[in-house]
């Protein structure tokens, strides 16, 4: 079974609202209820209705991505002052960086510095 729809989701770096198309695509097995030991690999029923929607629920939720982004390159926001950057910079000097930390941002610097003659 193929489904496919438009989830609503939050960017996990600007923590903006978006739509994303979800497609999934699953095999479930239905059997009848009977007395007897139970499979997990099949689903049961009764009667003349099968309920999908658990199954369709369960299978969308799982092709859901687990940092989801608003676009690939999303800036995310500010950590001092909040403000999305994807909107533009902010007026934060950039403030004090944690010790713990310094190493990275040096790294960085340097990384971006070769990054133009790359």
């Amino acid at each position: 079974m193929a489904v496919e729809g438009t989830a609503r989701l939050r960017c996990s770096r600007c923590l903006e609202d978006f739509e994303t198309g979800i497609r999934t695509g699953f095999t479930v097995e239905f059997r009848e209820r009977v007395e007897g030991p139970e499979d997990e690999d099949v689903q049961l029923y009764s009667g003349d209705y099968v309920d999908l929607g658990e199954q369709v629920r369960q299978n969308l939720i799982l092709s859901l991505p687990m940092k989801p982004l608003c676009k690939p390159d999303c800036e995310g926001l500010c950590p001092q002052c909040g403000k999305n950057l994807n909107y533009g910079r902010c007026s934060c000097d950039g403030g004090p960086v944690d010790a713990r930390l310094a190493a990275l941002g040096e790294w960085l610097k340097a990384r971006q510095g070769r990054g133009s003659e790359s």
